[in-house]
């Protein structure tokens, strides 16, 4: 525990503006690497990659999911001595039809705490090419993994197909065998979250990080079971926690923008999230960020980027009315008129939205059209609307 602790301290040191660059500098690799997957691209920047194990990982990771694996081989080769790497080396030996070294940095991989789940190797397309091979068929002759793993893969596996209930009594019976394992206290919190269980969440997850401390992914799933009980003030130091301790958190990088974003923390949410938005081009995570603009004054840039989201998908009203709103706050008044239309025809039921094209409408000129506007707001029972009404109409 003290070492976690100190751990702990030595990461909250780091300064905000070293998030930023250690983010930009991860992202920065990645989008070279999806722009020219043929070209050598780890070669520019090997030096930081071998000086950063965390960031070799979280890379090696994010562009194997983008489908990039030779680019991530190559990383793990500057990290062969490390048990994340292995699994990466394995494969790349295996795809040479190497079946010796394929099946020895898998023992290596699969000797360790920190391994890929049993089911994840043997799934693997990458080792096709040996499976037939005496190496692949006595590797497994070995119990690498103890009934324990295997139950907790099913629970997992249960808790990934959305099957919580099954995925909860597993996870109870091993918790029951193995009182002190964070990992299965870990997962029963992600398990209470999606039943909306969040205090027995919270309960669990403290538990997890009271055994382990050092893992960003619980500090996330405790940032959302707070966000969901209303702790603002305690979500967001997880979430602060969490991008401390792992900066390049690419998988998880979604589910902290939702929890920033349902919890008000504008600054967070574009901080960590613009590098990620752009680099893939999530739209929602772009709508999310634009709105955070939107908040905080910076309505051009809410703008710019809206125009990107609506480039890509017209289908939610909420798209239109988050550009709308900063046209409006601009002055911009045709423009805005033009998405708050966008957006009822979308959503015919948002009474603010009547109130703005009111707004709108009056300073462009064209009072029975507001007066028509307010009109509806008041079908709705919009609050504003009644004043209004009083002030400009008849």
């Amino acid at each position: 525990m003290i070492k976690h602790a100190l751990h702990i301290a030595m990461i909250v040191l780091l300064s905000i503006s070293g998030f930023a660059q250690q983010q930009d500098l991860f992202y920065q690799i990645l989008s070279e690497v999806k722009n020219n997957p043929q070209t050598d691209i780890i070669q520019n920047y090997e030096t930081q990659v071998r000086n950063d194990e965390l960031l070799a990982e979280n890379l090696a990771l994010a562009i194997d999911a983008e489908g990039e694996k030779f680019a991530a081989f190559h990383i793990a080769t500057l990290h062969q001595n490390t048990i994340w790497a292995s699994f990466f080396l394995a494969r790349e030996a295996a795809l040479q039809n190497d079946a010796k070294t394929a099946c020895a940095f898998l023992t290596k991989h699969m000797n360790s705490k920190n391994r890929a789940l049993r089911s994840e190797i043997r799934a693997c397309s990458d080792f096709d090419p040996i499976r037939n091979s005496n190496e692949w068929q006595n590797l497994w002759n070995n119990n690498f993994y103890k009934e324990s793993d295997l139950s907790y893969e099913s629970a997992l596996n249960y808790y990934n197909n959305t099957h919580y209930q099954w995925a909860l009594e597993e996870i109870n019976a091993l918790i029951q065998q193995f009182p002190n394992r964070h990992l299965y206290y870990a997962l029963r919190a992600d398990i209470y979250l999606k039943l909306a269980q969040s205090e027995l969440a919270i309960r669990d997850i403290e538990t997890a990080l009271s055994e382990n401390s050092c893992i960003a992914n619980y500090y996330l799933t405790a940032a959302e079971a707070y966000a969901e009980t209303g702790n603002d003030k305690k979500a967001l130091s997880a979430l602060e926690t969490a991008e401390k301790i792992n900066p390049y958190n690419f998988a998880a990088k979604k589910q902290q923008i939702k929890i920033a974003q349902q919890i008000g923390a504008q600054d967070m949410l574009i901080q960590s999230a613009s590098a990620y938005a752009a680099f893939t081009d999530d739209i929602e995570s772009m709508y999310m960020i634009a709105e955070a603009e939107q908040k905080r004054g910076n309505h051009t840039d809410a703008i710019i980027l809206m125009n990107k989201v609506l480039e890509k998908s017209t289908a939610k009203a909420e798209y239109f009315i988050v550009r709308a709103d900063a046209f409006m706050a601009t002055r911009s008044w045709t423009n805005a008129m033009k998405d708050y239309a966008m957006a009822l025809d979308i959503n015919p039921d948002l009474p603010q939205v009547y109130i703005n094209y009111g707004i709108c409408r009056l300073e462009n000129g064209d009072r029975e059209g507001a007066c028509y506007l307010w009109k509806r707001a008041l079908h709705y029972k919009h609050s504003q609307a009644n004043q209004y009404l009083y002030k400009w109409c008849e």
